[in-house]
């Protein structure tokens, strides 16, 4: 069977390297999608696929940890990751409802931001 290549702009919300050389993508959803898990699968093999990350994963074995930061206002219902026999997969979900505006606030990171 032949699949058609599907033309598509995908960006990733916030990929870096953390300053131990740990590859991270966060990424922001305000609502439940039910494609999210393997948008996320898909969004970890792009990200591998640029260059300075192919480097980092040939000398490390390491893949990009991913999160997903919840700010929907619905109750979060998601999956973190693709069910499947053949297929092991999985990234971490975190409401930002359950996070600590105060501990973020007095963080240096990014996610200050939010609050």
């Amino acid at each position: 069977m032949e699949l058609p290549e599907v033309v598509r702009n995908t960006r990733v919300d916030l990929p870096g390297e953390t300053p131990n050389g740990e590859l991270i993508h966060f990424e922001l959803q305000s609502n439940n999608d039910p494609d999210m898990p393997l948008r996320m699968a898909e969004y970890c093999v792009r990200i591998c696929m640029a260059e300075y990350c192919v480097r980092i994963y040939r000398s490390t074995g390491k893949l990009p940890r991913q999160i997903l930061l919840y700010v929907g206002q619905v109750r979060l219902q998601m999956q973190s990751g693709p069910r499947s026999p053949s297929l092991s997969y999985q990234y971490q979900i975190i409401d930002i409802r359950s996070l600590n505006a105060d501990d973020l606030l007095a963080s240096p990171l990014i996610l200050a931001i939010m609050c």
